[in-house]
């Protein structure tokens, strides 16, 4: 490229010549960068991930599906868990009614003392 002290010091003709090859130039590198693209757009992707500089998408998924997996046995058992001792617990309030129930009417089959 030129550069500013070029500018200034050059005259017309040569100024001309200097902007026509340095278009050219661009031009040139243009060309061949757009023919490299081209290139690589024509290859297929077989590879999916496993092999080169991409990232294993796959194992994203299968993250994902562990962790799904993980959380849906935690909340069973949390609630297997409160079930268990909400049974437990009318079990004992069963009982305990039981035995008031009974001390209750202890006395009741027994005729009244006048």
């Amino acid at each position: 490229m030129l550069r500013g002290t070029d500018l200034i010091l050059a005259d017309k003709p040569s100024l001309a010549a200097a902007q026509a090859a340095a278009l050219v130039r661009l031009s040139a590198e243009a060309e061949d960068g757009a023919g490299q693209q081209a290139a690589v757009a024509d290859q297929p992707i077989s590879d999916m991930g496993t092999q080169g500089s991409g990232s294993p998408w796959w194992i994203w998924i299968i993250l994902a599906v562990v962790v799904l997996l993980i959380a849906a046995c935690c909340f069973c058992a949390c609630r297997k868990k409160k079930q268990r001792e909400r049974e437990e617990r009318q079990k004992a309030d069963g009982d305990l009614n039981q035995i008031i129930f009974q001390d209750a009417h202890d006395g009741l089959d027994e005729p009244l003392i006048t």
